[in-house]
């Protein structure tokens, strides 16, 4: 909070502590959230939609240097921050998780989330390619295959030179 915010640390505590008090902020294994997720919409409403992206980043950037490990927190901060490249990079690491536990249809989801990310552009069509080709590997295994054939169409559209083959034979 108070790096993400520039808030004197004191200023925070104090903060916290009133807000603990009067059980608007619950404190669970060492972070601290809002009470009800009514509170937090209520709270994220009244904020100025300009300002919204680039609290998301410094979000991002203080969730990245203390805890890197919660990486679909990250993809959303990043993504909400107008950073969708760096968003990706998480997207994938939590699809790498997800098939690690079997969990293919959450796989599927962070890596189509991924890709519409790397399609907004700023990124080398290899790396959307990258993308794609892993989430094209985890429909074929799902035996999803009006899914994958649409993903084959974005690799054709985003391959170059030997990529192409690649698409060809699959």
């Amino acid at each position: 909070i108070v790096a993400a915010l520039d808030f004197q640390d004191a200023a925070v505590l104090r903060g916290i502590d009133n807000l603990t008090q009067r059980h608007l902020l619950v404190g669970r294994s060492g972070r601290y959230q809002l009470s009800h997720e009514l509170l937090r919409n209520v709270l994220y409403d009244d904020l100025p939609a300009a300002s919204r992206p680039a609290l998301h980043g410094r979000v991002a950037a203080v969730i990245e240097a203390h805890r890197p490990e919660e990486v679909e927190l990250l993809a959303h901060h990043f993504r909400a921050g107008g950073l969708p490249d760096r968003a990706a990079v998480y997207l994938e690491q939590a699809a790498v998780r997800a098939i690690s536990v079997s969990a293919y249809s959450t796989a599927v989801d962070h890596l189509a989330q991924a890709a519409e990310a790397l399609a907004q552009g700023g990124v080398s069509p290899t790396q959307r390619f990258r993308v794609l080709s892993r989430l094209e590997e985890i429909l074929d295994l799902l035996a999803r295959r009006a899914d994958q054939e649409k993903v084959l169409a974005e690799m054709q559209l985003c391959a170059s030179g030997s990529a192409v083959v690649d698409v060809i034979r699959r």
